[in-house]
């Protein structure tokens, strides 16, 4: 796979020890992966680094403060230690030494690194790659050669800021399917350059080669116009050899050199901070040359920097669609009839309802697929008999659509922590969603409202596509009714992460996710997989988010199966007007507790059910015992939608 073979083995990735920074919550729509510059300046130590030694770890904690904080408020951080050449034989060191070193051990350890990052924490979501000096180096060593490689995950980059390190035409020549920046909001692009004073032209730097291009990181244009100081919106310089960082009183200004192919700072009032001025660094100088300013590179356009990634990935959402390269495998082909469960006959209704059906596959048969495929005889049996514990309330009021999709078989979600389940999901199963979707909306909505409606792993494939697919599509999400998301929580996590989400507040708020978990006072202290941590309900009998006791009374009817098998067909209902179901908001677990129902409800006999939901799970009720309150619901958000939207009424 890959022109030269890996040197040694490269450190465990999957120890958190091994990175530099690992966000606990990959909570922004967008990842960076940094690759931190020379940062091991230790005499005592060999030409490569070693991933423990304590001087590269300082520096490397030092250069992420200055330069990989400048994405922190678009992405989320991911840096690995990486074994790295030591930065005090650099002086002693030919060019073509330096770089067959790079090829060895550092790229073992960087390859590893993106293998674990793709493999176990991107999620699929699109990404910048970062570096700075050495770190640009080996970015450019991955460009060329791991992404080739990988054109599925190259595919998701927005743009790789190479800085620090010389992006030349000779390797553009080399390597066609690298781009460099042309603009401020190119994507798939190398964004690049060697910040200098005037005093460096004609003299000898390690960093900037022959043949360089780069682009002006004030004005981003890669000709001559000079970029005025006032164009920068902020300047922060470390404070030599601490992580701290300070506004500098005065901005660099920037201008591209392009004989020299790097960025010039003409404002004299920076010459003080050029990498000969800082103590120690003196002997750098035939190597740097007397006025680079290298170490500043992202110090003089910190704030530049954050604004263009946030510009990248703005216009990444806007511009990009999810394509099969982003998920896994081949979607599902939505064009054929035989993917849905449920099309409509005429779409005389004037709001459309997606349904994402709940795990209905349940194989304990040792060989049996993770993941069934659509064409499974078992899911697709299941699935029409689903079909009268929910998919009937919102065929009664819209026009129903409901696809096939690949889905979990039950017993490979069993012991499964909520994390591992997310990540799970992200696979097929999101991939067919996705397509689903994406047939619905250019082929079958026609600009109508709908509603999203899903119960369990339908719920659960609801609530990504909530925060991820339409973050993509924001004007698909201003048609939404409302998103019946039951049986999964949503938690206040989800909401502070996507501030575009509105949890029910009420009967008929429009544009919100309503939720809930319904349970038997038995489950109070116990696990259940479907309820997450600071979970957020809604009473479904009196729509209220405190804590005020609806009784039996307040239910108008419910439709509750007779036995508690997963095959269950319109005669194995009862439906008792009014319904037998109370409910009490649980605040601090953000559950439905239901008082008078064990008695009534019959647990379906799956194997293991008991472990997933707890003893007093009421899973299977969550629409049946409040099936007509969740009816006259639908009606009232219908209403209010064209009441809001268009002063029409509907239903």
């Amino acid at each position: 796979m890959y022109c030269k073979p890996l040197i040694g083995a490269a450190p465990d990735y999957s120890k958190v020890e091994n990175w530099l920074s690992l966000p606990q919550t990959a909570d922004k729509a967008v990842d960076l992966i940094y690759l931190y510059p020379s940062s091991c300046n230790d005499p005592k130590a060999d030409v490569i680094c070693a991933i423990d030694n304590p001087s590269m770890i300082e520096g490397a904690k030092r250069n992420f403060a200055q330069q990989a904080t400048a994405f922190d408020t678009v992405a989320n951080l991911f840096a690995p230690y990486w074994r790295q050449v030591n930065g005090m034989k650099l002086p002693m060191m030919r060019f073509e030494e330096v770089d067959a070193a790079e090829w060895a051990e550092p790229r073992t350890d960087v390859y590893a690194a993106l293998d674990y990052y793709f493999e176990h924490l991107n999620q699929g979501r699109p990404f910048f790659l970062a570096g700075h000096s050495q770190g640009s180096r080996l970015c450019y060593i991955v460009l060329s050669e791991y992404m080739k490689a990988h054109p599925e995950r190259y595919a998701n980059m927005i743009a790789a800021y190479t800085i620090g390190d010389s992006l030349t035409r000779p390797y553009l020549e080399a390597n066609p399917h690298v781009k460099a920046a042309q603009a401020a909001d190119d994507l798939g692009v190398v964004v690049s350059w060697n910040t200098e004073g005037p005093a460096n032209r004609g003299r000898r730097s390690l960093v900037v080669a022959p043949g360089a291009v780069g682009i002006n990181p004030l004005n981003w244009r890669t000709d001559d116009t000079p970029a005025e100081a006032e164009l920068n919106l902020g300047s922060f310089m470390p404070h030599l050899l601490d992580a701290g960082m300070d506004e500098l009183p005065i901005r660099a200004d920037a201008v591209l050199d392009l004989e020299r192919g790097s960025v010039m700072v003409t404002n004299p009032a920076f010459a003080p901070c050029a990498i000969t001025a800082i103590p120690g660094f003196e002997a750098f100088e035939p190597v740097f040359g007397p006025a680079s300013y290298h170490g500043c590179d992202y110090s003089f356009f910190y704030l530049n920097i954050r604004e263009n990634a946030r510009l990248r990935a703005k216009t990444w959402f806007a511009k990009k669609r999810y394509r099969v390269t982003n998920l896994v495998g081949i979607p599902t082909d939505y064009s054929k009839q035989d993917s849905w469960a449920h099309l409509p006959e005429n779409t005389d209704k004037a709001v459309d309802t997606f349904f994402v059906y709940p795990t209905v596959y349940n194989d304990p048969t040792p060989g049996a697929p993770a993941i069934v495929p659509i064409e499974n005889e078992a899911l697709r049996a299941a699935v029409a008999n689903h079909y009268f514990q929910a998919p009937l309330l919102f065929e009664d009021l819209t026009n129903l659509y409901e696809p096939y999709y690949r889905q979990s078989n039950l017993f490979a979600l069993f012991g499964k922590s909520p994390e591992e389940l997310l990540s799970f999901q992200l696979r097929e199963q999101r991939t067919d969603v996705y397509a689903a979707l994406d047939y619905y909306f250019e082929h079958y909505n026609q600009g109508r409202p709908f509603i999203l409606a899903g119960h369990s792993q339908g719920s659960l494939m609801l609530k990504i596509a909530l925060q991820d697919y339409f973050r993509e599509h924001a004007d698909y999400l201003e048609r939404m009714v409302a998103a019946y998301v039951l049986g999964f929580s949503i938690t206040t996590d989800d909401l502070a992460n996507n501030p575009d989400l509105k949890f029910a507040q009420g009967s008929d708020d429009i544009g919100v996710i309503v939720s809930w978990n319904t349970e038997g006072p038995g489950n109070k202290n116990e696990k259940n997989g479907v309820v997450l941590p600071h979970s957020l309900a809604i009473n479904p009998l009196n729509w209220r988010r405190d804590d005020t006791y609806a009784p039996a009374s307040e239910n108008l009817g419910d439709r509750l199966p007779i036995i508690g098998d997963v095959g269950i067909t319109a005669n194995e209902f009862h439906v008792h007007y009014p319904g037998l179901a109370d409910a009490r908001l649980d605040l601090e677990r953000g559950i439905i507790v239901s008082t008078n129902m064990e008695e009534h409800y019959v647990k379906p006999p799956v194997p293991g059910m008991r472990n997933i939901f707890g003893p007093a799970s009421l899973h299977m009720s969550d629409y049946p015992a409040f099936w007509e309150n969740i009816r006259r619901n639908v009606k009232d958000r219908i209403r209010a939608y064209f009441n809001v939207k268009t002063g029409e009424k509907s239903i």
